[in-house]
C-alpha cells in the first residue's frame, strides 16, 4: 500500500544531553538516483539544520554524499568544518577489522579500523577539495550508541558556537567603538577604512559576466539520470517531480552560476581587506574590518540564495506550460536514446525562449546591486540608500501586484 508523505515519531527525551533546546532528527528519503533535490536543498541551506550523510562503512563515504557536498561547494557558500554536515559510516560485523593500514597489516580492533578508514575517507574528500568533514561511526551491534549520539550533539554545539562567535565580535566592536567613541586615533582609522572601502567600491562594482547558463546544470543532469523511468515520471508532470525537479535544478544553475561570477570579486575584496589589517596605522580599526568581512560574507549568502530563486521563477511558468513536456513524453517506447531525445527537445526549447535568460541576466544584476553592493555601501556612507529589507525569499518582478 502506499506510504504516507511523512511519519512523525515521538522518541521520549531524545535530545536530552543536549541541554534544555529541542533536537529534532528528520530522517529523508533516500537517494535512488538525483541527489540535487529540492527536499534536499532546503535542509542543506538550513542554518538550524546539522546534515549527517549516512553510508555503508566500506563504500564510505559514497557516491551521493560526494556528489552533495560537492554541490553544497559550487551552489552555496556554507563552510564544511564548522559543524553543518558530517559522514556517518556504518560497519557492520568484521568489517572494521578488515581495513589494513600502509603496510598490509590488519587493524586488530574496530577502533584501528574506524581510524584507518577516516584517514582514507578524509584524504579522498581533501583531494576534491572537501577537506574538514568530519567522520563518524556507528556498529549497531558493537558500538555504544550514547558515544555516537554525542558526536552528533557535539557537532550541534560546533554550529551554535560559530554562530556564538559571530555575535561576540559584534558585540566587541560595538563596545570598542562605544568606549572610545571619543578617541581620535579611533575616529581618524575607521573613517579610513570606510574611505579605502568607498574606492573600492567605487572602482569594483559590476558583477562579473555570465559564465554558463542556468538550465545547462538540469540539461546535464537529465542526459545521466540513472533510470530512464525517472525521467519519464517527471516528463509526464511537466518537470516537476520530486525524483527529478527540473525547474529547482535550473535554479541551482543559476546560483552555481552566480557564485562563480562572483568568486573574483569576493575574492578581491578578501584581499582588499587583509591589505587593511596589514596596515599599522588601520590597527585600531580591525574589529571593524572584520565586521565589514562578516557582512560580505552575509551578502553572499543573501545573493546566491536569491539567485536560485529568480531562476526558478523566471523559468517556472513558462515552462510548466510549454507543450514542450508531452513532446518529451511521447519520445517513451521509442527505443534506446530516450534520455538524449527529451535533451535535446528540452534544448531546442531553451534556444527559442532566449528572451527568459536576458531577463534573468537583468534581474541577477540587480540582486548583485541590492544583496552585495547597496549593504556594503550603507557601512561606509550615511547618505547611501538603505538596503532592501525586502526578505530573501522574495523576487520582485515589475508588473505584478505585490501581496
Amino acid at each position: 500500500m502506499p506510504l504516507p508523505k511523512s511519519i512523525d515519531l515521538l522518541i521520549p527525551n531524545l535530545g536530552r544531553s543536549f541541554g534544555e533546546l529541542d533536537v529534532t532528527v528528520i530522517d529523508t528519503r533516500g537517494i535512488d538516483d538525483v541527489p540535487v533535490r529540492e527536499d534536499l536543498d532546503q535542509r542543506l541551506k538550513d542554518p538550524r539544520t546539522a546534515i549527517v550523510f549516512c553510508s555503508r562503512f566500506n563504500d564510505s563515504p559514497g557516491n551521493s554524499t560526494r556528489m552533495l557536498l560537492q554541490h553544497m561547494r559550487q551552489t552555496f557558500s556554507e563552510r564544511l568544518d564548522t559543524g553543518k554536515v558530517s559522514v556517518l559510516a556504518l560497519p557492520r560485523s568484521e568489517e572494521a577489522r578488515a581495513m589494513k593500514d600502509d603496510m598490509g597489516e590488519q587493524a586488530l580492533t574496530d577502533a584501528e579500523g574506524y581510524e584507518l578508514k577516516r584517514m582514507h575517507v578524509s584524504s579522498e574528500l581533501a583531494a576534491e577539495d572537501l577537506a574538514g568533514v568530519p567522520i563518524l561511526f556507528y556498529n549497531v551491534e558493537a558500538d555504544d550508541a550514547a558515544r555516537v549520539r554525542g558526536e552528533l550533539f557535539a557537532q550541534l554545539g560546533r554550529m551554535r558556537q560559530a554562530v556564538k562567535q559571530q555575535v561576540l565580535d559584534l558585540c566587541a566592536a560595538s563596545q570598542d567603538i562605544i568606549k572610545n567613541h571619543e578617541a581620535r586615533a579611533l575616529n581618524a582609522a575607521i573613517e579610513e577604512v570606510a574611505n579605502r572601502l568607498k574606492k573600492f567600491l567605487e572602482g569594483n562594482r559590476s558583477l562579473g559576466a555570465r559564465e554558463r547558463l542556468a538550465h545547462v546544470d538540469a540539461i546535464n543532469t537529465i542526459k545521466g539520470v540513472r533510470y530512464a523511468s525517472t525521467l519519464w515520471a517527471s516528463t509526464r508532470r511537466s518537470g516537476d517531480y520530486t525524483g527529478l525537479n527540473v525547474v529547482h535544478l535550473i535554479g541551482v544553475g543559476a546560483a552555481r552560476d552566480a557564485k562563480r561570477r562572483s568568486a573574483s570579486w569576493f575574492n578581491g575584496l578578501d584581499a582588499f581587506l587583509k591589505s587593511l589589517k596589514a596596515d599599522d596605522g588601520l590597527a585600531l580599526a580591525n574589529r571593524s574590518i572584520d565586521q565589514i568581512a562578516a557582512s560580505a560574507a552575509a551578502s553572499k549568502r543573501a545573493f546566491l540564495e536569491a539567485a536560485q530563486l529568480a531562476g526558478i521563477e523566471v523559468y517556472r511558468e513558462p515552462l510548466l506550460r510549454s507543450p514542450v513536456w508531452s513532446d518529451c513524453a511521447s519520445e517513451w517506447g521509442r527505443g534506446p536514446g530516450f534520455k538524449m531525445r527529451v535533451a535535446e527537445r528540452l534544448e531546442s526549447w531553451f534556444a527559442e525562449e532566449a528572451k527568459l535568460k536576458d531577463r534573468l541576466e537583468q534581474l541577477m544584476n540587480g540582486l548583485w546591486e541590492q544583496k552585495v553592493i547597496t549593504p556594503l555601501n550603507r557601512l561606509v556612507e550615511e547618505s547611501a540608500p538603505e538596503a532592501d529589507s525586502t526578505p530573501g525569499n522574495i523576487i520582485p518582478f515589475k508588473g505584478r501586484m505585490s501581496a
